[in-house]
């Protein structure tokens, strides 16, 4: 698999780009393009069509190229594969729910190829990403390889997109399906954030809205614990900037690993959070609180375990949470380069607001405050 990532703030530049790798050598097919919704995405799509490519692509709130961690610009991975090793679906929800187009996707990739994996990617604000990850393993089961991560758009909490070369939805999710017999795909979520305090119970909530916490609307009870102040909830940004970056819950899941989940929006009429996944009522639950900058190194640790199942790499795949650029700062930087250094191959990312991967000793789950790798190898 011949692979080249760079990026561009413009499409002329973009395009200059294309010229200058593009050449009797490198032949891509296949363009992983992740853009600010700054960038004219659809633009590049034409671009990246013109010469007969591929696209894979989702608007972002940060991008990632190589050890580089831009903003407002796009990245763009280059993969010359055989067009018969891989599939692009999008998929609008339009009067349907995120469970059943994933189920869609799903069996699209089974049609293809007796032993798929996914990369997905979806839009929409409040899509509960858990419902994208229940959609497609509750169809073709938990053993299938499944990596993404939810659009962003500089963080605006506005609008987000997935988009391919002559498509792009608001509310929907897109698949780059690759033929496991063609291509090694594995990755590892891994988060580093602990639980503090002592268990609380979600005592109301539906799907992924929480209405709230030990019998107290869910906002008061941030307010509270955490001496926010009284009107949070009134813009939407100001839930992510004050809950969703500093102080995401953990979920008990019994036996299996905690995940975490931050809250994206809140609503003031009735002190209801909206969260990026699934916190089913019922649920005991603990406050996170921002890290020490040594989950950095834990992050990095955890990516050398990953090397010893996959010891070759053609090309690497980064969802990284945006809230935890934001918590961690310029240390992101020093995350990414670690990641990069494990295998030394190309890499491209963005950072998201949600991801999907599968912790150390545990299946598929959808995150929050994570990073998701996927290490790529042809066979």
């Amino acid at each position: 698999m011949k692979t080249k990532v760079f990026h561009g703030d413009s499409i002329s530049n973009i395009d200059s780009q294309l010229d200058q790798y593009i050449t009797p050598d490198f032949a891509p097919t296949l363009a992983i393009v992740f853009s600010s919704v700054e960038i004219d995405y659809n633009a590049v799509c034409k671009s990246l069509d013109s010469r007969g490519i591929v696209v894979y692509g989702a608007t972002t709130a940060g991008e990632i190229a190589n050890d580089e961690v831009i903003e407002a610009a796009c990245s763009v991975m280059l993969m010359e594969l055989d067009k018969s090793g891989f599939r692009i679906d999008v998929i609008s929800t339009e009067d349907r729910d995120t469970y059943s187009i994933s189920q869609e996707l799903a069996k699209k990739a089974t049609e293809s190829f007796s032993n798929p994996a996914i990369l997905v990617t979806f839009s929409g604000l409040t899509t509960d990403g858990e419902e994208v990850v229940r959609g497609i393993t509750n169809t073709i089961g938990h053993n299938v390889p499944i990596f993404g991560g939810m659009a962003g758009d500089d963080f605006k909490m506005n609008e987000t997109f997935v988009f391919s070369n002559r498509t792009s939805s608001n509310d929907g999710i897109i698949g780059l399906t690759l033929d496991g017999d063609k291509f090694s795909v594995v990755g590892l979520a891994a988060s580093g954030w602990k639980g503090v305090g002592v268990e609380k119970t979600i005592t109301k909530a539906k799907g992924n809205v929480v209405y709230t916490i030990d019998d107290e609307p869910a906002i008061d009870v941030f307010i509270k614990y955490f001496g926010l102040r009284e009107d949070l909830g009134k813009n939407p940004s100001d839930v992510v900037d004050s809950i969703g970056v500093q102080y995401p819950l953990q979920l008990d899941r019994g036996e299996n690993e905690p995940v975490l989940r931050a809250a994206l929006m809140g609503n003031p009429e009735d002190g209801s959070l909206i969260f990026g996944g699934t916190v089913p009522q019922g649920a005991k639950v603990k406050f996170s609180v921002p890290p020490n900058f040594d989950i950095v190194n834990q992050v990095i640790d955890e990516t050398r375990l990953l090397k010893q199942h996959a010891p070759e790499a053609d090309a690497l795949v980064l969802f990284s949470c945006k809230a935890r650029h934001l918590a961690l700062g310029p240390m992101i930087e020093e995350e990414v380069e670690g990641i990069r250094s494990v295998w030394g191959a190309p890499l491209v990312g963005f950072f998201t607001y949600g991801e999907i991967g599968n912790l150390k000793g545990s299946g598929t789950d959808y995150h929050n405050e994570t990073c998701s790798l996927v290490v790529l190898k042809e066979n």
